[in-house]
């Protein structure tokens, strides 16, 4: 494997060189030696003044100083292979720290115009490894408020991070596109003073696990926490917790589907796997099978005359009466539900809906199949 990689970049070089040979002869040759030596002459300057970087004034102009070959490029590359020459990582010259319990674990990139800030009886903020902040982010604590950010977790520009009362929780290869917001905290709202002048509060911390996705614009509220691989949409305010591999998008931000759960491909159901029901109009069961009871839970004798949207605590993708609507057009309609067992679990299911009519009787029923998730 080594011989083999040696032989690939040898044959780079030689291609590099005849290229440049073919384009200007001797001048080319010159100018790509002399490019390729500058770049190591500027990654060695870089290398021995990262050494001092740091938080102190000195610090500051240390890394000032080794990024003068560079022309000041603070591409996110770059400043990522800045963080690795530095067992600190990267902080930026430009970059605002007013924090007296600052953890800063290896390889973590601080890029301009960041602002680390303390307020009265601010936090720890903990930025695992690999961390990257980009560029005008704030970071701030205060009121007992506290900020840890796991491994290898991007923050997008201009991103704020506000734990006051509450803490921030964020999780490994977190992904924040530019202008999230997060706040732990609320202020009081009683008629009879100022807002300005309420104490703050917070319904409870916020915490996002790993391998999550928030779009540009996403805010999280006190209170909420985003399960594992989930994605919240761009612009999205979100006030209630989100589950794992969830997608929620909107303002409130509600689940418009799941991850990896496509509509089944099959049309007929299967009785012994597939929930299926009759109910009237208004939700009541008049028949429940083997498969929805191996499904959510309950038993056939425990749910007929009950109402299903009440019993399954339904989520739907949109308001009920414009689905309701549809169904009353075409006779059909399908599309994802969030269902919750017996067991109090959640569940998406992929659910067609048909109105039956029958012949003694000017009232229709419908039938509804829900199949069980990741139904190929």
């Amino acid at each position: 494997m080594s011989d083999e990689s040696t032989i690939q970049r040898c044959a780079r070089r030689l291609a590099r060189l005849r290229e440049a040979w073919q384009d200007n002869g001797v001048t080319g040759i010159r100018t790509l030696v002399r490019d390729r030596l500058w770049r190591h002459v500027a990654r060695a300057w870089a290398r021995f003044w990262l050494r001092f970087g740091g938080r102190s004034p000195f610090g500051r102009l240390a890394t000032h100083l080794a990024l003068l070959p560079s022309g000041n490029r603070t591409t996110s590359d770059h400043l990522q292979e800045l963080a690795a020459m530095n067992p600190t990582g990267y902080i930026a010259p430009t970059a605002t720290i007013n924090h007296s319990d600052l953890e800063l674990a290896p390889r973590i990139v601080i890029a301009d115009h960041v602002r680390i800030h303390q307020a009265p009886r601010g936090g720890k903020i903990a930025l695992g490894e690999g961390v990257y902040v980009d560029g005008h982010t704030i970071l701030e604590t205060g009121l007992g408020g506290s900020i840890t950010v796991g491994a290898s977790t991007s923050i997008g520009i201009n991103c704020e991070l506000s734990a006051y009362v509450g803490h921030i929780r964020i999780g490994a290869h977190v992904m924040m596109g530019s202008c999230c917001r997060m706040f732990p905290h609320n202020h009081g709202t009683a008629s009879d003073h100022l807002i300005q002048q309420q104490p703050l509060s917070s319904k409870g911390n916020i915490v996002v696990e790993d391998d999550v996705w928030l779009g540009s614009g996403a805010i999280l509220l006190s209170g909420v926490h985003v399960g594992k691989g989930a994605i919240v949409g761009a612009g999205s305010v979100v006030t209630k917790p989100v589950p794992p591999n969830a997608i929620a998008v909107g303002n409130p931000a509600r689940i418009v589907k799941y991850r990896g759960m496509e509509p089944p491909r099959k049309t007929s159901p299967s009785v012994e796997f597939d929930a299926v029901m009759l109910r009237t109009p208004d939700g009541t069961i008049r028949f429940w099978n083997k498969g929805a009871e191996r499904l959510y839970g309950w038993e056939a004798t425990d749910t007929i005359g009950k109402r299903s949207h009440s019993l399954l605590k339904t989520l739907f993708p949109k308001p009920l009466p414009a689905i309701e609507q549809e169904l009353k057009n075409t006779g059909r309609w399908e599309g994802e539900l969030i269902h919750i067992r017996r067991d109090g679990s959640r569940m998406a299911v992929w659910s067609r809906w048909e109105l039956r009519y029958d012949e003694q009787s000017s009232v229709p029923t419908i039938l509804e199949i829900n199949y069980p998730p990741h139904v190929a």
